[in-house]
C-alpha cells in the first residue's frame, strides 16, 4: 500500500502549479498556433501548442523534488520529462497539461481540461484537475473523496469536507459527453430527456 502521506504531498505541491498552469492556459487559449507533432497519426492527438509546454512545465518542475523517483508518462516531450524515474517504478505520474487542444483549445471554444494523477502499483492514489474556463479545481486522494475549488484558489478553499462531484448542468438535464460520442448516442440522450454538450475527451466526460 502506498503511503497516505506522500498523496497529500502531491497534492499539496500541485495546487499552487496547477493554478500556475491554469493561469497561463487561460491567457493563451485560443491565441496560439498548432504546431502538431509529427509522431502522431491522428490529427487530435497530434495537436500542440506553447500552452501545452509551458502548463506541463509548470506542472512538473515543482514535482522534480519529491516524486523524481517516478515513471512518468507526461502527454508532451518538455525538458522536465527526463528528470524523472525508471520505467520500472511501483509509482507513476500521469500528465495532460491541456485535454482537448485540437477540438477546443486552439479556437478558444473550451471547455478543457488539465491533469495530473500518482499512481503506485497501478492504483490511482491522487489526482488533480482543473478546468480553466469554468475556473475550477478538482482534487482528490484515495479514501479521502474529492474536493473541489474556484480558481484562483482562494485561503483554505480546500479545507471543507468532500463532497460529490458529476458532470450534469442543474436545472437543464445537461450532461458533458466526449467529443467522440457517436451522433447516434447524441439523440438517444436527447430522446431519454437530456442535453448533451461537448467535452474535451476522456477527462472531463469522465
Amino acid at each position: 500500500m502506498a503511503p497516505p502521506d506522500r498523496s497529500t504531498r502531491f497534492v499539496d505541491t500541485l495546487l499552487p502549479a496547477f493554478e500556475q498552469a491554469a493561469a497561463i492556459a487561460n491567457a493563451l487559449q485560443g491565441r496560439v498556433a498548432n504546431t502538431p507533432k509529427t509522431s502522431e497519426q491522428s490529427e487530435v492527438k497530434a495537436a500542440l501548442t506553447i500552452a501545452d509546454t509551458a502548463a506541463q512545465e509548470a506542472i512538473l518542475v515543482p514535482l522534480i523534488d519529491g516524486f523524481s523517483d517516478c515513471r512518468l508518462e507526461a502527454e508532451e516531450d518538455t525538458p522536465s520529462v527526463s528528470r524523472f524515474g525508471e520505467s520500472d517504478s511501483r509509482d507513476r505520474i500521469v500528465i495532460d497539461p491541456i485535454d482537448g487542444t485540437f477540438r477546443f483549445y486552439l479556437g478558444g471554444a473550451g471547455p478543457y481540461a488539465m491533469m495530473a494523477g500518482w499512481a503506485h502499483d497501478a492504483v490511482y492514489q491522487a489526482a488533480v484537475v482543473a478546468l480553466p474556463t469554468e475556473r475550477v479545481l478538482l482534487v482528490a486522494t484515495r479514501g479521502g473523496g474529492a474536493r473541489v475549488a474556484p480558481l484562483p484558489i482562494p485561503d483554505g478553499a480546500l479545507t471543507t469536507r468532500a463532497i460529490a462531484v458529476d458532470a450534469t448542468e442543474p436545472g437543464t438535464n445537461g450532461v458533458l459527453v466526449s467529443d467522440t460520442v457517436a451522433p447516434a448516442l447524441h439523440e438517444a440522450l436527447r430522446a431519454a430527456g437530456f442535453v448533451p454538450r461537448l467535452a474535451a475527451g476522456g477527462a472531463i466526460s469522465v
